[in-house]
């Protein structure tokens, strides 16, 4: 007499599901949200007096006096803000019949991506030698978009691009605190989004809190 064995049990095979996996962005049900956290490393600001700093200027005769050379600063104004914000400063205006002498200050209006700003200029000597500072205060939006992908990429383990609502504009002339719109993108899913405000401290630090 022949003895079977019984068949090997194998567990019933069950459908896989068939909802979608939630979006990365999402957090667990019970997961309490990511911290609001700021990036004091990072500065987006530039306050006045930081942005620009040079040296321009000539003395030009002009009816036996000494007048200071306005037309070579307000060139030297737009080309050092150039170099150092990446935007220039356009319809540069210095007053005329500045007379040359040490210690003389004046102002001089411009527009940085078409948003008017005032330079402070003070003479340093009596030879048409000129020191010049921005008087307002400036935010720089990719500076803004990299801190704060910085933050969520670290919160979520993502590698992510924001995009912040700057109206156009690349430089926002802004007193600072301020706040910008902000949208993040994961990478790897360009349909998973999240919407922030990016709070720019007075030191220039960023932070960010989801809208």
């Amino acid at each position: 007499m022949t003895q079977q064995l019984p068949p090997t049990y194998a567990p019933p095979a069950y459908p896989a599901p068939t909802h979608p996996a939630p979006a990365a962005f999402a957090p667990a049900p019970d997961a309490p949200p990511p911290p609001r956290r700021r990036r004091t490393g990072l500065i987006a600001a530039v306050t006045g007096g930081l942005a620009v700093l040079g040296l321009a200027g000539g003395a030009l005769a002009m009816f036996g006096t000494q007048v200071l050379d306005t037309a070579e600063v307000a060139d030297r104004i737009a080309a050092d803000t150039q170099t150092q914000i990446g935007v220039p400063a356009t319809d540069v205006s210095c007053p005329d019949d500045i007379e040359v002498a040490a210690g003389t200050g004046f102002s001089c209006t411009a527009r940085i991506d078409g948003q008017p700003v005032t330079y402070s200029v003070r003479q340093t000597d009596d030879e048409g030698t000129v020191q010049f500072e921005l008087d307002d205060q400036i935010v720089l939006v990719t500076k803004v978009e990299q801190a704060v992908a910085e933050l969520v990429a670290a919160d979520y383990g993502l590698t992510v691009s924001a995009v912040c609502d700057n109206g156009e504009h690349r430089v926002l002339v802004e007193d600072m605190p301020t706040s910008v719109p902000c949208t993040v993108t994961n990478v790897d899913d360009p349909a998973d989004t999240l919407d922030v405000t990016a709070d720019v401290a007075a030191d220039g630090s960023v932070s960010y809190t989801e809208a």
